[in-house]
């Protein structure tokens, strides 16, 4: 068995995603002084989120990526709205962020199976 197969028969990309999903929410809604958080770099935060949380799923199930990628921009648009809730600014160019993280996630899933796909062959 491969290892792609065996990281599906045992859930692992979907345990990971859960993982980052509560971490990002957890991160992002945190009531926290803006100290924590140099300017300038809070978009690179949002794009590398996002990424890492679309590309478990998009590599190892690839044909459920529509649907990661769909839940993954509703919960960066509910993050962004829920943030102001809790002393935060929400920002639409940190959902643009999310995005283009989601983006950047699917598409090195897509080079990470080809190269995995060349390796069996």
């Amino acid at each position: 068995m491969n290892v792609t197969k065996a990281i599906q028969r045992l859930y692992l990309d979907v345990i990971v995603t859960v993982l980052l999903f509560v971490t990002i929410a957890g991160l992002m809604l945190l009531s926290a002084p803006q100290v924590l958080s140099p300017s300038g770099h809070d978009k690179l935060y949002h794009t590398l989120a996002f990424m890492a949380l679309t590309f478990p799923i998009c590599s190892f199930r690839p044909s459920a990526s529509l649907v990661i990628l769909s839940l993954a921009a509703l919960f960066g648009a509910m993050i962004e709205s829920l943030q102001p809730l809790v002393g935060r600014h929400g920002d639409i160019m940190d959902f643009w962020a999310d995005v283009i993280g989601m983006c950047f996630g699917w598409g090195l899933a897509q080079v990470h199976r080809r190269l995995c796909r060349g390796a069996l062959t």
